[in-house]
């Protein structure tokens, strides 16, 4: 049962796919957008540094002579880290470790939680080469979709309520099985689950953290006439469950620390639109080709649009920097 249902939204964001190029006109000088990777591969699960200019990303490779476009293949999973502290000339590196893994996430400045080739949950200390195993003790099935809380004590994942016997389902898909939310310490021992769904026809499909004492649950509604999305926020120690957002959009959507404004895709129109909810405050960004992915940093001055262009074909990671005026402490 939820002890609140007030609304905690500031503002909204919105993005949408399909022009041609990453960089476009902005309405806002000091708004630029800046390509950061760009290649034959796509990057996905991006994750910000909670402090640094930096984030980690699922880089997808297609096999050699195949079309970047191609989904019926075997794509290639490294884990890139891209250092954009100079925007203009970003480096990056691939995190050798981690090689065939996915879902990284910083643990604060503790090293990189992912889940690595071989479906465990692992931790790759800042400085060492070496995985350490994290152990969640007592829950239903293997972890899924984990991320570190910003201040690295903690990491939270899905785990199938009821998994069938025998069967490896496709921890992707948040529809064919029913999630429960999870938290365990970044040592490993007694997991906490800390998710309660709404009702019966609310499917867990993401979580995040708001902050390093709360978090983000994303549910896809089924309704007879039409899906929604509903984002709960969860704190952790007092168990106190709100709503934060509800509404009929349907795509993946990002949220900035604390839930102070949400970014989703949708359709062909060619702009990143930020507006809040009274509509006063708005703000359009060109970005240009096929939206994969999206990312907000943790101060909400920062956004991520992982895209694909057909022409030249190819993908790119585009940093957006959101406008002074649309800061979360501008704003509140």
């Amino acid at each position: 049962m939820l002890k609140s249902l007030t609304l905690s939204i500031t503002f909204a964001v919105f993005i949408f796919g399909c022009v041609k190029g990453c960089e476009g006109h902005s309405p806002q000088a000091n708004s630029p957008v800046t390509t950061l990777t760009s290649g034959i591969f796509r990057e996905t699960d991006i994750r910000f540094h909670p402090t640094d200019a930096r984030l980690v990303a699922l880089r997808s490779i297609p096999e050699e002579g195949r079309s970047a476009r191609d989904t019926a293949q075997s794509w290639e999973r490294r884990i890139v880290e891209v250092d954009f502290s100079d925007p203009a000339d970003p480096s990056e590196r691939i995190i050798e470790a981690l090689d065939g893994g996915s879902y990284p996430s910083y643990a604060g400045s503790r090293g990189i939680v992912a889940l690595d080739i071989r479906g465990r949950l692992v931790l790759l200390p800042s400085q060492s080469d070496t995985l350490t195993e994290i152990l969640p003790e007592h829950i239903p099935s293997r972890p899924a979709k984990p991320v570190a809380s910003p201040d690295g004590r903690y990491v939270a994942f899905l785990a199938i309520a009821n998994p069938p016997p025998d069967s490896r389902p496709d921890l992707n898909d948040g529809v064919t099985f029913r999630y429960q939310a999870y938290v365990v310490p970044l040592e490993g021992g007694e997991a906490q689950r800390v998710s309660t769904p709404p009702d019966r026809r609310s499917i867990l499909t993401a979580l995040d953290w708001a902050d390093a004492d709360s978090l983000l649950l994303t549910y896809k509604v089924e309704d007879p006439r039409e899906s929604y999305t509903r984002i709960d926020r969860v704190w952790v120690k007092r168990g106190e469950q709100q709503l934060a957002l509800f509404t009929d959009r349907q795509t993946p959507i990002a949220y900035a620390a604390q839930a102070t404004f949400f970014m989703a895709r949708e359709g062909q129109s060619p702009n990143v639109l930020f507006f809040d909810r009274g509509m006063s405050t708005r703000f359009e960004q060109p970005v240009g080709g096929d939206i994969l992915a999206l990312a907000i940093d943790t101060t909400g001055q920062r956004a991520v649009a992982s895209r694909f262009a057909a022409d030249p074909p190819g993908y790119s990671l585009c940093l957006i920097e959101i406008p002074a005026a649309l800061h979360p402490e501008a704003i509140r």
